[in-house]
C-alpha cells in the first residue's frame, strides 16, 4: 500500500538542488532551522514529525497483533518513525542512521518496544 505520509521531508524550494546550489540560493539556511521553522516553500521539522506520528499511529491501528509489516521509505522519514516507535518527545534531536537500502527490525511485544537491529547493510556486500 502506498502512503503519501511516508514521503521524505518537504524541503520546498531546495528540492532537486545540489547542496552547493541550495547553499548559494538560500544562504540564510546555513544555520540550523529551529524545529518550528519550515524550509522556504516546505515543512518544518515539527510538521514532518507530526506527519510521521500520523502514519505510525495508523500503522499501529491497522496492523493485527503478531503481524509483520515492511515499510520502504527514505532515511529522514525512517528516522522520524524511529522517534515515534521509541515515543520520544516532539521535537527530538535523536537521529537514526539509515544508509541506502539499510534494513531495520523493530518488534512490539506486550507493550514493550524492541530494536532488534538497525541499519543492516550486509545484503550489499559483493558475494562473488
Amino acid at each position: 500500500m502506498y502512503d503519501d505520509g511516508l514521503l521524505e521531508r518537504d524541503n520546498g524550494h531546495q528540492a532537486g538542488l545540489s547542496f552547493e546550489e541550495a547553499d548559494r540560493r538560500f544562504p540564510e539556511l546555513r544555520e540550523r532551522l529551529k524545529p518550528h521553522q519550515p524550509y522556504p516553500g516546505g515543512e518544518s521539522d515539527i510538521a514532518f514529525r507530526a506527519r510521521a506520528e500520523i502514519v505510525w499511529q495508523t500503522i499501529l491501528e491497522r496492523t493485527p497483533p503478531n503481524d509483520c509489516i515492511a515499510i520502504v521509505a527514505h532515511g529522514g522519514i525512517i528516522s522520524r518513525l524511529f522517534q515515534c516507535f521509541l515515543q520520544l518527545p516532539l521535537p527530538s534531536n535523536a537521529i537514526v542512521q539509515s544508509d541506502d537500502t539499510g534494513i531495520h527490525l523493530w518488534r512490539i511485544e506486550d507493550g514493550d518496544r524492541w530494536i532488534v537491529f538497525a541499519n543492516r547493510t550486509e545484503h550489499l556486500v559483493d558475494v562473488q
